[in-house]
């Protein structure tokens, strides 16, 4: 598959500014928290194109399995996981790491979204994540995992996010969130320190949202909504 059939552009620069959140802005932030959903909705969808210009953000595709990607845009990884990960996959996604990582050193900021599934990670496959996610701190500055279930489920996911973490404890800043405006809003800063303040929360939010409308669209989906 060509990678440029996974590249996102976005629609501009942010009237904004950098590290600013306009009131309407907000408003799309607030409505995301009101009503519990992460999904950007067409609304705010338009309301963040609306603040842009004609600045680009393509991301690289990384990894491509049927339950997990990775895209790098910048120094911005995001990372999309839906359905089960078995030991095997994992270990196929450190081999696609670390090969990609031979010719890209440069640290990263990484979101990893975490979408609804009735999967359950066996004990094995929660002591090689653990693995895995230390394997590449090195080249991490700051992790935001989002968490889309709600209720049981979501308890359930934090429970074993809450023991990885435990097991790997990272050496950078690390937070869950429930929405993923929430999270990129708190990964900026990060990023701005690795390349500079050209990057916004609105241009970031657009370009991760068509990223994991792809992602949903895939034939493996289990997802009934749109990204949040």
């Amino acid at each position: 598959m060509n990678s440029s059939s996974f590249a996102h552009r976005q629609r501009g620069q942010s009237a904004t500014g950098c590290g600013v959140v306009s009131a309407e802005l907000g408003t799309a932030f607030r409505h995301c928290r009101i009503i519990g959903q992460d999904t950007l909705r067409f609304a705010e969808l338009e309301t963040l194109q609306r603040l842009g210009g004609a600045s680009t953000m393509m991301f690289e595709p990384v990894i491509r399995l049927s339950s997990a990607w990775s895209s790098v845009s910048g120094r911005l990884g995001v990372h999309l996981f839906e359905g089960r990960l078995t030991v095997a996959d994992m270990n196929r996604m450190q081999m696609i790491g670390d090969e990609w990582r031979r010719k890209n050193t440069m640290k990263t900021a990484d979101l990893s979204i975490i979408y609804p599934s009735d999967s359950r990670m066996t004990t094995e496959e929660r002591t090689r994540m653990a693995q895995l996610i230390k394997h590449d701190e090195q080249f991490r500055v700051a992790a935001a995992t989002v968490i889309l279930a709600d209720g049981m489920l979501a308890a359930v996911q934090r429970s074993i996010l809450t023991g990885l973490v435990l097991v790997a404890f990272p050496p950078h800043p690390a937070k869950v969130f429930a929405t993923t405006a929430e999270a990129v809003h708190w990964l900026l800063p990060h990023i701005w320190r690795l390349q500079g303040p050209g990057l916004t929360t609105a241009d970031a939010l657009v370009a991760i949202s068509e990223l994991c409308a792809e992602f949903q669209a895939r034939p493996e989906s289990q997802a009934l909504t749109k990204p949040r």
